[in-house]
């Protein structure tokens, strides 16, 4: 009713900034021909009033698909001008490197014809998104993309993304225990079985598996199937580097298994930033004990485990300096909550480089030749406005980016200079 207010003369609709759930206007229902006699996708729901059954307009997971199907979609030529602009981002903000989380062959495809026109500055690790379960002939098609975009320096595949399920916020995360303020434990994505099933299958082919899972619930699922594929076939000769993406919650009896496991712990650490309002919505659906389980990558790290730093752009911001205040203090940009939030999963600011920079290029089985300033890597360097381990570390988002180098050469440089910078 909202948005048909706003919007009444067209469809409209909407994305959450997780991805997870859409909002659509009662135009855009009609288009996409979901009435009160569709039905939910499988793990997806079309959000009904429970009063007369009619479609509320909110789609979540999978039910956003119906919608998709519906709206215009975007050309090659505005892709390719997309990754143009990502590309001018990252570098603006200092990075050299990407790891992609989940996308297409058509995706690398498209990296591809920028690297031909010399145009393809950031190094990019594309893993492939599998929906639901492997067959044999989907491996297939896999090897075949792997093949063609091998081990490389600049682009290159080699991983593919699960997703165990959805998120906190709109009670789609899967969760041991029912949420606080909605019956139900979340969407699993996959039961324990075919979870299972799929890791192994995939690990037997030597690919790196990159697994969604943000509820303690698919935590475990995850971390037992990456478990039960170790036990169920033998090592490739690239070893195993298989990754948890995100984990917002963990029960406590999880936390060495990451180390055990050998099994990456890969965070966001701007997702971590405390709400600066009380009563925000991830805490208030799991509660507050659960909310103190929360993005803890000191107890992992000390644990044995292996962490992993990245952004989680487009969802939240693509500056790493950001997400090293929050791994660092724990507090928003302003310093709220004084101390920090869960201060004990502070960490120093080296360890916290490390994560973003030597132990990501381990994650992507990349460091025999960047994530380090040594002889012989690869000449990817930053140079930042000011020494960030002389001063507080409060004072990490009033540095700036001045000149980022991509293999021997300028990619970005900070000009003209303003009053409250130095030079390098």
């Amino acid at each position: 009713q909202l948005l048909d207010t706003l919007v009444p003369d067209r469809p409209a609709y909407l994305i959450a900034y997780d991805g997870h759930t859409g909002w659509a206007n009662s135009k855009a229902l009609k288009l996409a021909g979901i009435t009160r006699h569709t039905k939910n996708p499988a793990n997806g729901v079309i959000v009904k009033d429970p009063r007369t059954g009619e479609p509320s307009g909110a789609l979540k997971e999978a039910a956003m698909a119906l919608m998709q199907k519906a709206a215009p979609q975007p050309t090659t030529e505005d892709r390719v001008a997309a990754i143009r602009a990502g590309i001018i981002e990252a570098h603006r903000v200092g990075i050299t490197s990407v790891q992609n989380a989940g996308g297409s062959a058509e995706d690398l495809e498209l990296y591809a014809s920028l690297r031909k026109r010399g145009e393809l500055t950031l190094r990019v690790y594309q893993a492939l998104s599998v929906n639901g379960t492997v067959g044999e002939a989907e491996l297939a098609q896999l090897g075949a993309v792997r093949e063609q975009f091998g081990d490389d320096p600049l682009l290159k595949a080699g991983a593919v993304k699960l997703v165990a399920d959805g998120v906190v916020e709109s009670h789609t995360a899967a969760m041991l225990e029912p949420y606080d303020n909605q019956p139900g434990t979340g969407d699993a994505r996959y039961t324990a079985e075919q979870l299972n099933k799929t890791v192994a299958m995939l690990d037997r082919e030597g690919w790196q598996v990159m697994t969604h899972a943000i509820g303690d619930a698919a935590v475990r699922m995850t971390l037992d199937a990456y478990e039960a594929a170790a036990k169920a076939n033998p090592a490739t000769e690239r070893g195993r580097r298989h990754r948890v993406e995100h984990i917002e919650t963990i029960d406590p009896v999880d936390i060495p298994r990451f180390g055990k496991l050998g099994v990456i712990a890969s965070f966001e650490p701007v997702h971590a930033t405390p709400s600066p309002t009380p009563g925000d919505v991830w805490s208030t659906n799991i509660g507050a004990e659960r909310a103190s389980h929360g993005w803890l990558w000191a107890s992992i790290a000390k644990a044995g485990g292996r962490l992993a730093f990245g952004s989680d752009w487009p969802v939240m911001t693509l500056d790493p300096l950001i997400g090293l205040h929050v791994a660092v203090n724990r507090t928003t940009v302003e310093g709220l909550p004084e101390g920090g939030w869960l201060p004990a999963e502070r960490l120093p600011l080296r360890q916290a480089i490390d994560a973003y920079t030597s132990d990501a290029a381990w994650a992507s089985f990349d460091e025999q030749r960047k994530g380090a300033l040594v002889r012989d890597m690869l000449a990817d360097l930053v140079v930042l406005s000011e020494d960030i381990f002389d001063g507080p570390t409060t004072r990490l988002t009033e540095v700036h980016v001045m000149v980022t180098i991509v293999d021997g050469k300028v990619v970005y440089r900070r000009e003209p200079l303003d009053a409250t910078t130095t030079a390098p």
